[in-house]
């Protein structure tokens, strides 16, 4: 954000605002040099502003990186903090289809940044965890031809998880991020020390 300012007396203030500020004056050089007041041309010194304004925001030029994909609504736990409007296991209708899959990735492909981030959410990813690899290979697929530097991160309760699906997720790079919620005597092999 630029920020530029100047704390000044009350009489100075009304005479900037009336227009009868010294342009001679310190006051009147310190506004100029931070160009918030000019008594030359307005353009060069709009220029200006807006090459500081470039500069300070050029991270943008980057958009973003973390995409947030929710694969399906449908949920094994009911966690008291969860925002999500999460649906029962059997509940239909909650997941995700191929050609929706198809396209989100497509459209994350189109932010200009370097890195790409695909975050699966939810509901719990593991209980369509079919869409996760679907969205996974899509993804791979496309950034073969895209070159950006590719992430996978699933958001899981990991109370489904198999072996299985964790050799699919430590080949394809894909991290994982979980809490563990409830005391600690609710977590088999949790260590006591």
């Amino acid at each position: 954000m630029l920020v530029n300012f100047i704390f000044w007396k009350k009489d100075d203030f009304e005479k900037f605002v009336s227009q009868n500020l010294d342009t001679n004056s310190d006051i009147f050089y310190d506004l100029k040099s931070k160009q918030i007041a000019t008594d030359t041309e307005l353009e060069p010194v709009v220029e200006m502003l807006a090459t500081k304004f470039r500069t300070k925001k050029s991270i943008l030029n980057d958009f973003t990186s973390l995409h947030m994909v929710v694969p399906t609504l449908r949920c094994n736990s009911n966690c008291i903090y969860c925002q999500v409007s999460k649906k029962d296991l059997d509940d239909k209708g909650f997941d995700m289809s191929r050609d929706t899959a198809k396209k989100i990735v497509k459209t994350i492909f189109e932010s200009p940044s370097p890195v790409v981030k695909i975050e699966f959410q939810g509901g719990e990813p593991l209980t369509y965890f079919e869409m996760v690899q679907y969205i996974i290979e899509e993804a791979e697929w496309v950034n073969l031809f895209k070159k950006k530097r590719l992430e996978f991160v699933m958001c899981s309760n990991i109370s489904l998880i198999t072996f299985e699906q964790l050799k699919y997720l430590k080949k394809h790079k894909c991290y994982i991020s979980t809490s563990l919620d409830g005391p600690r005597d609710l977590h088999k092999g949790t260590s006591k020390n």
